[in-house]
């Protein structure tokens, strides 16, 4: 019950705090092409617990905020706070929120700096050694007190227009390991099934839902990650590892399941985080 009541607990705050208190965007957005990372998305054999944007830019502070480090090297002896993000700046605001801007080229402000206002200039985003690629500045919010990041989507003042999910097919797996496409399928054996979606590798959901017969058997929420033995989880009915919700690098895990004899309708809602919905339904015969 008491790890229950935590989790309820963090998600009440994180929405209190997504009500009350809001950030300005970083660096300019226009829209999913500003991305190369999503909040929850896989990265690194790991959650990514911030937005990577894809292009270099001038970076503000989100909010005026008090400067508590500035970083030239790995973090990674930082306990929780464990990814390498090179040239970093890292500011506190109100309500024990962290905001962190990693992976720049350039610092603009110097180490006696004590406050800085919403929107000053902190540095220049470029792709870097520590992170090659299309990746620039990441941004992570943090939230000291509870060990938790937040999905900066959720406490932004504005939201980009973001591409749909490309939602192509749900995966279901037996208790023997036997994969197959719904969309493929109309009759299987009663018993237990994990369900999955297929990766869309250039997007991520918000929240997914699965339901069963009209009722729904999970809702997994990717607004807020917390540190438990070490590793972020992903908060369901249960508290999901990384491992689990990436198996491989083809499905991303949506519930387990179980189905009755007779016919069983499947749904999965998946919404992005304007709340626009998509749907997969589909009808199978359970002997």
């Amino acid at each position: 019950m008491n790890k229950k009541k935590n989790v309820l607990c963090i998600f009440i705050i994180c929405c209190v705090v997504a009500n009350i208190f809001s950030f300005d965007w970083p660096q300019l957005v226009n829209g999913s092409d500003s991305f190369y990372t999503y909040f929850g998305q896989e990265r690194k054999s790991n959650f990514s617990n911030g937005l990577v944007f894809s292009n270099p830019s001038e970076v503000k502070s989100a909010d005026k905020g008090k400067v508590i480090a500035i970083l030239e090297e790995s973090i990674s002896d930082m306990g929780w706070f464990s990814s390498p993000l090179g040239n970093t700046v890292i500011l506190s605001h109100p309500n024990e929120l962290l905001t962190v801007y990693g992976n720049l080229e350039e610092i603009s402000i110097d180490k006696s700096t004590d406050t800085v206002e919403s929107q000053q200039v902190l540095g220049i985003s470029r792709s870097t050694n520590w992170e090659k690629g299309m990746s620039c500045l990441e941004f992570q919010v943090m939230d000291f007190k509870l060990k938790t990041v937040i999905n900066p989507l959720i406490l932004m003042s504005t939201k980009p227009v973001l591409k749909p999910y490309n939602l192509t097919d749900i995966i279901g797996v037996s208790r023997t390991g036997q994969a197959f496409e719904l969309s493929k399928t109309r009759n299987v054996i009663a018993g237990m099934y994990t369900l999955y979606i297929k990766k869309d590798p250039s997007n991520m959901p918000y929240t997914t839902t699965v339901l069963i017969n009209g009722t729904a058997v999970e809702t997994i929420s990717y607004d807020v990650m917390k540190e438990v033995e070490g590793k972020l989880v992903i908060q369901g009915k249960k508290q999901y590892s990384f491992e689990t919700i990436y198996p491989d690098q083809n499905r991303i895990f949506l519930a387990e399941v179980i189905l009755p004899r007779g016919k069983n309708t499947i749904a999965v809602n998946i919404s992005d985080i304007l709340g626009k919905e998509q749907q997969l339904q589909y009808v199978l015969d359970v002997k």
